[in-house]
């Protein structure tokens, strides 16, 4: 009989020392209740536009246009962004640079839908007239940081796409 009890004694220790090891002797403090700072994002949207036309990654010379051609050009209407920039090459090519800030990231992943539309179309049209220009619309690069979104489709899209991440991490 005191066999027994010594067993069950020492059973139920060793159950009390496994549940305190694995819930009340870690020295980590719980952080999940304590608020999530988050810094905003700003970019100078003309210097990153600099720095790709710089950047010699465009075959086309392109050309700044107003942003209110955005409805007409990529069906982005101008109530779906704060700022835009957008640059287009002579139509000889489909060469673009679009780059978008939104009131927020929600709006901007929606104008990130809208310049994939864009490409898509972009891509069908060049497809049946300039059918070389495909392989630039197939490596489009739109990213989205933020409340920002870049849209470059460029003829050294690898070249591209390294200078965008210096910004768009």
């Amino acid at each position: 009989m005191k066999t027994h009890n010594f067993t069950h004694t020492l059973l139920l220790l060793m159950i009390i020392s496994c549940v305190m090891a694995l819930t009340g002797c870690s020295s980590k403090k719980d952080d999940s209740s304590a608020p999530i700072e988050t810094v905003p994002v700003e970019l100078n949207l003309s210097d990153v536009c600099q720095k790709l036309l710089d950047g010699n990654v465009f075959q086309d010379t392109l050309s700044e246009i107003d942003s209110s051609y955005s409805q007409m050009l990529m069906n982005i209407s101008a109530d779906e962004y704060t700022t835009a920039i957008i640059y287009t090459g002579s139509g000889a090519t489909a060469e673009r640079l679009a780059v978008f800030e939104a009131a927020d990231s929600s709006l901007a992943q929606a104008l990130k839908d809208k310049c994939t539309t864009h490409v898509t179309e972009q891509t069908e049209a060049y497809a049946g007239y300039l059918p070389e220009e495909v392989d630039k619309l197939n490596h489009a690069i739109i990213k989205v940081y933020d409340k920002y979104v870049i849209l470059c489709v460029a003829q050294d899209y690898d070249k591209a796409l390294k200078i965008i991440s210096e910004d768009f991490q």
